[in-house]
């Protein structure tokens, strides 16, 4: 039986609970009483929640937090209602079974009774959560183009100590710590569109295919495709049953 703060705070307002998922989203409204009044479900965009909130009494609404739950709690907001948005880990610690349905209603449900289980958050304002992203952007970028250069490294190295590209690199490293730092990306780019050539036509890789004296760097020649292989970079099926059928005529 719930005390008279809590009925006084819930009053005659409806409770929704929401499971949101990538594509659809559960609700479960409960009325004034804790009885279910409707269950069913949304797809998750701003179109369909705005036509759902859009009109209804100024409701209490529960949600777990993920991936779109802070432009859905703002819009919701927006709309008149209150929203909570529930801790993931203080979830997880009510041995709950995993069910869309069975959540929303248990969402509404905690929502109702005493909104403190549910550890509500806060998101941060939009303008935050774009700077927030683009941190993380370009960390993730930073992060690629170094295990990028790592591997072009490995992989030059692996080749032996002489050849085209290791002298091609040699001679673009001339000049400073900066040209050197653009040397590891240019190698790491040529070595990429070396390594994609000889994957088509497999050809038999040659590290050095015009020697010259020793200390004396030169340039690797840019692959051309062969006159049997018909390079198509927009259709990756098509270069392999090319490639498989020239492999098939030598």
């Amino acid at each position: 039986m719930e005390n008279s703060s809590t009925a006084t705070r819930i009053g005659k307002r409806l409770t929704v609970g929401i499971d949101v998922g990538d594509r659809y989203s559960r609700i479960c409204v409960l009325d004034a009483e804790g009885e279910v009044m409707e269950a069913g479900f949304l797809m998750t965009e701003e179109a369909a929640f705005r036509r759902r909130f859009t009109g209804m009494e100024p409701c209490l609404t529960a949600m777990e937090a993920s991936t779109h739950s802070p432009w859905l709690s703002r819009l919701i907001e927006d709309l008149g209602h209150e929203c909570l948005v529930a801790n993931p880990a203080t979830l997880k610690g009510k041995n709950r079974k995993k069910s869309d349905k069975i959540d929303a209603e248990k969402l509404a449900r905690w929502a109702r009774s005493d909104p403190k289980l549910l550890e509500p958050i806060r998101h941060a304002g939009a303008e935050v959560q774009a700077d927030m992203a683009l941190i993380h952007s370009r960390r993730s970028l930073i992060e690629a183009r170094t295990k990028l250069i790592n591997r072009a490294r490995r992989l030059v190295k692996s080749f032996g100590s002489d050849c085209d590209l290791r002298r091609w690199g040699l001679k673009k490293a001339a000049g400073g710590k900066n040209a050197k730092k653009r040397a590891v990306v240019a190698v790491a780019r040529k070595l990429a569109v070396l390594l994609h050539y000889l994957w088509l036509t497999g050809e038999k890789y040659e590290p050095l295919r015009r020697p010259e004296a020793a200390g004396e760097p030169s340039s690797p020649p840019s692959p051309q495709p062969s006159a049997a292989v018909k390079v198509r970079p927009s259709d990756a099926s098509s270069r392999f049953q090319t490639l498989t059928a020239a492999l098939k005529d030598k």
